[in-house]
């Protein structure tokens, strides 16, 4: 009886020092993580640098800056829409000054004005990472397909960044919005190795 107590008792701790072990170990992997990605987060100034920059170095065959919404501005919104985080989309979430927007938003038109592009972009006070994130895909569903058809939606993050690029047209082509986010990419990552 002693000789399974004993045995009961030397399993228990075998398991509490392997969960010990897989824990801190799990932590570890965080933290290195962490401090890995903490280089590669883009401060609120950083941001601002990067979008004053966007109309001239994004660049796309046959589409042209028309305009953004660089400069003072200020949207108010409804808290409930942020989760309760927030009353104005800046950096505090409240109206400050100078004002700190988090999002700006730059518009782009094909040379024969069918196609309106709109990049939108977002910054965000948490490490996110680079990858796509949404592309939306309206055929095959039992919609309107003549409202499905007008855009094209593609969402990407990169680093603590969202972006979103949007096309707008009756005439849709995808190639189109894939060449934005492509180009996209590119100024990023130029960017953030320069």
């Amino acid at each position: 009886m002693i000789f399974y107590k004993q045995s009961q008792l030397l399993n228990f701790f075998i398991i509490i020092n392997l969960l010990v072990l897989f824990g801190c170990t799990a932590k570890e992997d965080k933290n290195n993580y962490e401090i890995e990605h903490a280089t590669t987060f883009i401060d609120y100034p950083t941001f601002q640098a990067l979008m004053s920059q966007i109309p001239t170095l994004l660049d796309v065959n046959h589409y042209n800056f028309k305009d953004s919404s660089m400069g003072i501005d200020a949207i108010r919104i409804d808290e409930r829409l942020s989760f309760g985080e927030r009353q104005w989309i800046t950096e505090s979430g409240k109206l400050e000054s100078p004002l700190k927007s988090t999002q700006e938003t730059f518009f782009y038109e094909n040379s024969d004005q069918s196609r309106l592009m709109i990049v939108t972009a977002g910054y965000t006070a948490s490490f996110i990472g680079n990858d796509i994130v949404y592309y939306n895909v309206n055929s095959g569903y039992d919609i309107n397909d003549e409202l499905a058809e007008v855009n094209d939606v593609i969402t990407i993050s990169f680093q603590n960044l969202i972006f979103t690029v949007m096309q707008t047209s009756d005439n849709i082509e995808m190639e189109d919005t894939q060449a934005f986010v492509l180009a996209l990419i590119e100024v990023l990552n130029g960017f953030t190795n320069s």
